[in-house]
């Protein structure tokens, strides 16, 4: 059975407004939501995330800045996409994370 996407709310929890990420261009913005779901473990490696429709609905926007912002997200190494299949969240996500440094 293939992935199925990650639930919108899922997505929408971390939805940003004027008070909170209102700096920068849109797609920023969205990629910084999208990178803190994965990173807060709200989406966990391998998931499959919304259509670009879904969440350019989601934000209010046409899907030029959600694309923008999964190409960056992408080029970072949280994201991956298979023509046809969809947008995944990259399995070795914890190779990104930051080091506590606490423990440094």
């Amino acid at each position: 059975m293939p992935p199925q996407p990650a639930d919108t709310p899922l997505i929408a929890s971390h939805r940003f407004g004027a008070d909170t990420l209102d700096k920068g261009p849109l797609y920023q913005r969205i990629a910084a939501h999208i990178r803190a779901a994965i990173l807060l473990g709200d989406l966990a490696p391998g998931a499959l995330l919304p259509s670009t429709r879904t969440m350019a609905q989601d934000h209010n926007c046409s899907r030029f800045p959600v694309i923008a912002a999964i190409d960056l997200l992408k080029s970072e190494g949280y994201l991956w996409s298979r023509h046809g299949s969809g947008v995944f969240v990259a399995e070795d996500v914890g190779a990104l994370l930051p080091l506590d440094p606490r423990t440094t």
